[in-house]
């Protein structure tokens, strides 16, 4: 597997912009420092991603909030069980959710459920 060999036996050093650390260290879960993950395995459909560094933007396009909280809520799972095979975790602390629609009859808050594992997002 492609991920798998990109971080497997990866290893560090520290360096303080003057000093080199002797110690090596080795990355043992995680993703390296700079890495994006891969999201190409979610659904396309009116629905698109971005990454910059270690950050994700996910946005859907539909005519109906319905549609659009379903779609999100099946995506950010999709998403948390990714990251969690790879020993990572979502930061529901800066997760949010913007809705840009050209009226506003009426707007009730919307929830996205993650289906955890009886795990805490942010330990």
């Amino acid at each position: 597997m492609l991920i798998c060999d990109m971080i497997h036996g990866k290893t560090f050093i520290k360096w303080d912009g003057f000093n080199i650390s002797t110690l090596i260290f080795v990355i043992l879960e995680g993703m390296q420092q700079g890495t994006v993950t891969l999201l190409h395995h979610l659904p396309s459909n009116n629905t698109h991603s971005g990454a910059y560094a270690d950050d994700t933007v996910v946005y859907v396009a539909h005519g109906k909030i319905p549609v659009i909280e379903q779609k999100l809520t099946t995506i950010v799972n999709q998403l948390y069980h990714y990251l969690k095979e790879w020993n990572l975790k979502m930061n529901a602390d800066k997760s949010e959710t913007i809705l840009f629609r050209k009226t506003v009859n009426e707007i009730t808050p919307q929830t996205i459920k993650i289906q955890e594992d009886k795990e805490d997002l942010n330990p």
